[in-house]
């Protein structure tokens, strides 16, 4: 929700609380910027510029009131609803050399650092307002410690009101992801659902995968979301492929590469942090991974050129995570016998080592 000048409601008063607002909006800090007159027209067929509507246009008569009442409300959407898509920095005022995430850790014990480790599911259901759905996502964030959750289907302005509680009741900032490979409208009721990725490849233009990547991650953020699981990095080389099919851009490393590419730097640019999947690539199966373990066969040169260069080359592009696949890699000098999620051969000694990569690492959840 970009809101470009800040209007007549924001430069009329001398208000603190206006001026945190214009103080937020102007350096950009988080993902959306609101303003008092565009939010209500260019948006209007927004979901959650609806309810933003509904609470406005009562006070429309009265700039004043309207201002300070716009301000108030417009300072708790954008600290908690967008805190989430919002980078946390360490205080300008700290001498210490030692980051604010350092800072941080050397407070928790060991249990509360393994938690910070997980990502749970935070179930959208019922009202905000009733007190008995705040104190069960109040108490499912204490006993976990979770430093993250999901989201799955629900309507966008619940799951943004469920979302601005659970960041306010955790002890730390929560990383909010959402799995939105085909748009935000995937799992996010009324948003735009976009076509696969593969229907995006053969555009043959990668731009149309950097706009999908900014539509995505633009509506995502509406709702509290901070991280998106998304592109597919996969390269689908296995016709009867049960499980990637069309998720893929393509069959071919280097067109997977520059459409993943594109579409994680459009997610970038509307503040989120993408995440590649499912390395070390699942395009070459034949069995499901969500019902089953597959086996991942490939030799040395299909697997290191046509399954592991397309991450190569997007990680060299792109700021991004990745997710690891439910393979078994084998028949390559990276084989292992256990699942590409468990391999420290997969994960350390080639992703970390090999690929010099040093960012966040998201395992796939199998229950």
């Amino acid at each position: 929700l970009d809101s470009g000048d800040p209007g007549p409601a924001f430069s009329q008063y001398d208000d603190p609380a206006l001026k945190l607002i214009i103080s937020i909006h102007d350096t950009g800090s988080c993902c959306a910027g609101f303003s008092s007159q565009s939010i209500l027209t260019d948006n209007s067929d927004l979901p959650f510029v609806r309810l933003l509507k509904s609470i406005f246009q009562p006070f429309s008569g009265n700039s004043r009131l309207h201002a300070r009442f716009l301000a108030a409300s417009l300072l708790a959407a954008t600290l908690l609803t967008t805190l989430s898509a919002c980078s946390v920095q360490e205080p300008s005022h700290s001498k210490s050399s030692m980051s604010w995430a350092d800072s941080v850790m050397t407070t928790l014990s060991l249990e509360e650092k393994v938690g910070q480790l997980l990502m749970i599911d935070l179930p959208v259901q019922g009202s905000i307002s009733d007190d008995g759905v705040r104190r069960r996502i109040e108490e499912r964030l204490r006993k976990t410690g979770a430093g993250g959750v999901v989201l799955f289907a629900a309507d966008p302005v619940v799951t943004a009101q469920t979302v601005s509680w659970a960041q306010y009741a955790s002890r730390l900032p929560l990383l909010v992801a959402l799995d939105a490979e085909w748009g935000a409208g995937y799992r996010l009721q009324g948003l735009t659902r976009l076509p696969d990725a593969m229907a995006i490849g053969a555009t043959g233009d990668p731009t149309w995968a950097e706009w999908a990547g900014r539509v995505t991650a633009r509506e995502a953020a509406s709702s509290g979301v901070s991280v998106l699981f998304a592109p597919t990095v996969d390269v689908n080389v296995h016709p009867a492929n049960p499980v990637i099919g069309t998720r893929a851009f393509s069959d071919q490393p280097d067109s997977v590469a520059n459409y993943a590419a594109a579409f994680a730097q459009g997610v970038l640019s509307e503040g989120l942090l993408p995440v590649l999947k499912h390395f070390p690539g699942h395009g070459g199966t034949n069995r499901d991974s969500h019902v089953d373990l597959p086996v991942a066969e490939a030799d040395e040169n299909v697997f290191e050129n046509v399954h592991v260069a397309p991450f190569r080359q997007v990680l060299a592009q792109a700021e991004a995570a990745v997710m690891s696949a439910h393979i078994v890699p084998q028949g390559h000098s990276w084989s292992d016998s256990v699942a590409a999620t468990f391999s420290h051969r997969i994960l350390t000694t080639l992703l970390r080592d090999s690929l010099a990569f040093r960012g966040l690492e998201i395992g796939r959840a199998h229950v």
